[in-house]
């Protein structure tokens, strides 16, 4: 009989929480990461640790190791572990920052008082439109318009 591989276990480096997990898995998570399956067994990050340090709390207040990690490893290891697309990111003193993008910028536009007054005029808004007063015809009177018809 042939013995089979035990299932490789996933330590995180900061928390010390560990999972079982497959070859299979090990294998294409390391390929999408481009890390070796060895380097993922030695340097995993847990997706919740991961999600924890880009929302901003510190290092000091998840870790549960007695790893030393400096800021440049703690980038390196998030990055490697996480399926963020923020690339321009750094850690200070364990906790995460990002560039803040630039502001886009407005078309400023001037406007003078004349086009205010114009714009709130009410003329701007609905012209009026005289509506004549029509008062009804009485019994006789429609009688006889209907009888000059026939």
């Amino acid at each position: 009989m042939k013995k089979k591989n035990p299932a490789p276990i996933l330590a995180c480096v900061i928390s010390g929480q560990s999972r079982k997990t497959s070859h299979n898995y090990l294998a294409s998570k390391a390929k999408r990461l481009g890390v070796s399956s060895d380097w993922l067994l030695t340097n995993y990050v847990s997706k919740y640790v991961c999600s924890q340090l880009r929302a901003g709390r510190s290092l000091g207040d998840l870790q549960m190791t007695d790893n030393q990690i400096s800021d440049e490893q703690l980038k390196e290891l998030v990055q490697k572990n996480s399926k963020s697309r923020v690339t321009n990111f750094w850690f200070e003193s364990g906790v995460y920052n990002t560039a803040k993008p630039a502001p886009k910028k407005r078309e400023e536009k001037t406007v003078s008082l004349d086009d205010v007054v114009k714009a709130t005029a009410p003329e701007a808004v609905a012209p009026k439109v005289e509506v004549p007063v029509v008062e009804p015809a009485t019994f006789d009177e429609a009688l006889a318009e209907l009888q000059e018809a026939n």
